[in-house]
C-alpha cells in the first residue's frame, strides 16, 4: 500500500487551520487606555505593522500602516496629553 492510500487518496476535505488569535471584536479603545505601541517597518519605511497594548493586556494589531511612526508619534502625543504625563523627547 503507498503512501496515497494510508492517507486516503488524497480527496479527503481538512478544514481550514483555526485562527491563532481571537476573532476580531469591534470596540473602541480610548487614548487613555494605551499602555504601548510596538512598530516594525516594511517596505523600506513606507509602510509598517503596529502592536498597540491596551491596559488591559489586550492587543490591537494593524498592519500596512502608511507613515507608521507619524501615527505612532501622534497616538501617544494624545495619550500623554490626555494622561497628563510629559511627551518623550
Amino acid at each position: 500500500m503507498g503512501e496515497r492510500e494510508r492517507r486516503g487518496g488524497g480527496h479527503e476535505r481538512t478544514r481550514p487551520p483555526a485562527h491563532r488569535h481571537r476573532p476580531f471584536l469591534s470596540q473602541d479603545a480610548d487614548y487613555r487606555d494605551i499602555k504601548d505601541i510596538k512598530t516594525v517597518g516594511r517596505g523600506v519605511g513606507l509602510w509598517g505593522d503596529m502592536v498597540i497594548t491596551l491596559s488591559s493586556g489586550d492587543k490591537v494589531e494593524l498592519r500596512a500602516v502608511p507613515q507608521f511612526m507619524e501615527m505612532r508619534d501622534y497616538v501617544l502625543a494624545r495619550r500623554d496629553a490626555l494622561v497628563g504625563a510629559p511627551a518623550k523627547a
